[in-house]
């Protein structure tokens, strides 16, 4: 039922918590936690709240380069899946670390659906957290084709820019579908969730390929929507329990920075009441046009773009993709 859904999310968050709290070198202050978020009821998401008061300037989240997943991090504790991927980083250009990153995360995430663990355990309370579906997170990449042509009609550019950013995702499945199937055999036949899933696979069972597929396609929406850019060098990472705060236009309560070793340092901005949920301005806001926050983030934000062509009827479209989830 419902509460029980909502238990078994919030324990995930507070799984969250604790496993980044036990990291060394990371610091999360005791007044954080994280609850459905207040910005749209009617949705699933969660935001990051205050449990006391908060002054200003005070520090929220100190978060080592070893606590974020970014492609170095991934690389050094899976070596294996790194190798396997051969020329392919190079050969994908100049966002080929996304790709293979998105890569990796779908490996992650195959593995926790089909072996209740991630290969890389380390960062598996981290991992199931993340929004791996349109229930999740709605998002262009999970669109079908019908939501696509009335997305033409609404704002050709925003559906050029969509459809290009689709056949990237695209031709990504088509580098790793064989790169993940493969790894998935090689794992013990005897850990399988032989329950859930009809397995062992054989070459006409295509079950395996959608599952992978669809984990590709979430892996991207993830970065695209959760991704930082380090102060220090232009490597994207996702940082837990930052990526979680929602975006405010006008109000936001936190700033962070990343120190010269790499620590990403969270602090409020203003002074923060007790039960008040923290938000975060994304640094993109005023540098992307409408479309581009739609296809990247999937959402549009607020009043400040109220004004721009087509916005109105884009986020009607959204709401409408929402509602029939």
């Amino acid at each position: 039922g419902t509460a029980a859904s909502l238990a078994l999310q919030y324990n995930k968050y507070k799984n969250l918590l604790h496993w980044l709290r036990e990291v060394p070198d990371c610091y999360v202050s005791p007044k954080l936690d994280i609850r459905p978020s207040c910005v749209d009821k009617s949705s699933s998401g969660y935001g990051v709240f205050a449990t006391e008061s908060i002054s200003n300037n005070e520090t929220l989240l100190i978060v080592p380069p070893h606590a974020c997943i970014s492609l170095t991090t991934a690389t050094n504790c899976d070596k294996d899946f790194f190798n396997a991927l051969g020329d392919r980083f190079e050969k994908a250009g100049p966002g080929g670390s996304i790709v293979c990153l998105a890569g990796w995360l779908a490996k992650e995430h195959v593995f926790l659906q089909l072996f209740n663990r991630s290969a890389s355990s380390f960062y598996q309370p981290y991992l199931s957290t993340f929004p791996w579906s349109e229930k999740d997170q709605p998002h262009v990449l999970f669109w079908t084709p019908d939501k696509m042509k009335m997305l033409e009609k609404i704002n050709p550019q925003a559906a050029i820019e969509a459809e290009g950013l689709r056949s990237e995702v695209d031709l990504a499945k088509k580098v790793f579908r064989p790169i993940l199937v493969s790894c998935v055999n090689k794992y013990p036949k005897s850990l399988w969730k032989i329950i859930q899933y009809d397995l062992p696979w054989n070459n006409n069972n295509k079950e395996l390929e959608e599952i992978v597929d669809l984990a590709i396609t979430g892996a991207f929406v993830i970065l695209l929507s959760r991704c930082f850019c380090s102060n220090s060098d232009s490597e994207e990472s996702l940082v837990p329990v930052l990526d979680m705060m929602q975006h405010s236009s006008k109000d936001p309560t936190i700033r962070h920075f990343t120190e010269s070793n790499g620590d990403v340092n969270v602090r409020a901005s203003c002074d923060i009441e007790k039960g008040q949920e923290l938000f975060n301005r994304y640094h993109n806001e005023g540098v992307l046009q409408p479309n581009q926050w739609l296809t990247r983030f999937g959402f549009l934000p607020g009043e400040d773009i109220a004004d721009v062509d087509n916005v109105r009827s884009l986020k009607n479209l959204l709401q409408q993709t929402e509602l029939q989830q």
